[in-house]
């Protein structure tokens, strides 16, 4: 079962996305499994050339240039916005910085997007040089609160993310409202749109 499953994602057929397809496979051999007459092995081979990998969907140039000293980390969020929104969208919302999309990334549902396309991310993911799930790029305006629980859901399986600051999160949340966005909550996410330089309600496919 294994082996079958291995061999679909890397052919690529299994029936998801096309980058959770490419994420997973990239994954497989991200911790040194490889594909034999035998079966699914890691050996010490593969294991050598697991850690040669580069981060998922980059380019050693990509991470330099994420990494680069003197980088400035652009928030989308200020502290005077501390008295408006709720606690748990506040700290998300500190985790996260804006971010470009990169033609790497431009799989899946971004393969019509521009690069260069503004989204944000986890700023710990970005600092690391690590592409993926850990950056969203909004395509239309009625999308953005799903975003927000997207990066939500990447903060709790992050490995880069502090052990303390996730379980706050979840515990904030977990006391929020249902739905955990207040009316201010989704008035700032409703402005988040423009903020990442959007201007009509979504984003124009490339040719």
């Amino acid at each position: 079962m294994l082996k079958k499953r291995f061999v679909a994602y890397q052919e690529n057929k299994i029936p998801s996305s096309s980058l959770s397809r490419e994420y997973w496979a990239y994954a497989a051999e991200k911790i040194g499994m490889i594909n034999t007459d035998y079966g699914i092995t890691i050996t010490e081979e593969s294991l050598a050339a697991a850690n040669a990998m580069n981060t998922f969907g980059t380019t050693p140039e990509h991470i330099g240039a994420m990494q680069a000293e003197g980088r400035e980390s652009i928030m989308l969020v200020r502290s005077s916005d501390q008295r408006t929104l709720s606690p748990y969208l506040y700290l998300l919302m500190n985790q996260v910085e804006e971010c470009y999309l990169l033609e790497p990334e431009r799989v899946g549902k971004r393969k019509e997007a521009p690069v260069g396309l503004t989204g944000f991310g986890c700023k710990y993911c970005i600092k690391a040089g690590r592409l993926g799930f850990c950056r969203v790029f909004p395509l239309n305006k009625r999308s953005m609160p799903m975003k927000v629980n997207d990066i939500y859901q990447h903060f709790q399986r992050c490995p880069l993310t502090p052990a303390d600051m996730r379980n706050t999160l979840r515990e904030l949340k977990r006391a929020a409202t249902k739905p955990p966005l207040n009316d201010r909550d989704r008035e700032f996410v409703d402005q988040l749109w423009m903020k990442l330089g959007r201007t009509g309600s979504q984003i124009t496919p490339t040719g």
